[in-house]
């Protein structure tokens, strides 16, 4: 209790519930179905190389496994976009607002997915993309994503396992 009153003191007044779990994979797991009532669907999307747990549902929404050795490509829920990797990506540092034009990627996606009659329930993405490369998001990716995703009622899924609280940055 006394953890809960601490954090919630260092938040925005509307952030004051809070769900104590055992893993990361069970907070993702919980996330999960958080947006998925929430908004009543079951469409993820989700970003090339991220890897958010390993039990079975967070396997399927995670590139890195299963795009990988063994893996069994995603289920059709998942909807996966590029990496904003402005070192190797098709948008680099140089490029003119690299993270307007990663970001226009899951705009498309999202357009795409409701030609389909779909709608995602979230998009979910780690902090600081921790095993596709430590990659740092480019400025603009995240806000204008999430402007995409809140302009069709989805949810924004920040798995911060790996990197949460703040621990790489100057922020808590």
């Amino acid at each position: 209790m006394r953890y809960a009153e601490r954090l919630c003191a260092k938040l925005p007044s509307k952030m004051n519930v809070f769900y104590f779990v055992n893993s990361g994979s069970e907070a993702n797991e919980l996330a999960l179905r958080l947006a998925r009532t929430y908004t009543n669907r079951n469409d993820i999307i989700t970003i090339e190389g991220a890897y958010h747990g390993n039990t079975g549902e967070l396997i399927n929404i995670s590139h890195y496994k299963f795009n990988g050795v063994g893996g069994k490509w995603p289920p059709d829920y998942v909807h996966a976009v590029s990496i904003p990797d402005t070192f190797r990506g098709k948008y680099r540092m140089e490029d003119s607002n690299p993270g307007d034009k990663y970001s226009e990627e899951v705009r498309y996606k999202i357009n795409e997915m409701q030609k389909n009659g779909l709608k995602p329930a979230a998009f979910v993405f780690e902090s600081i993309m921790g095993s596709a490369g430590q990659f740092v998001y480019p400025k603009g990716y995240l806000q204008k994503t999430f402007k995409y995703l809140h302009d069709c009622n989805g949810v924004c899924i920040a798995d911060e396992v790996q990197v949460g609280f703040g621990r790489v940055g100057t922020h808590f």
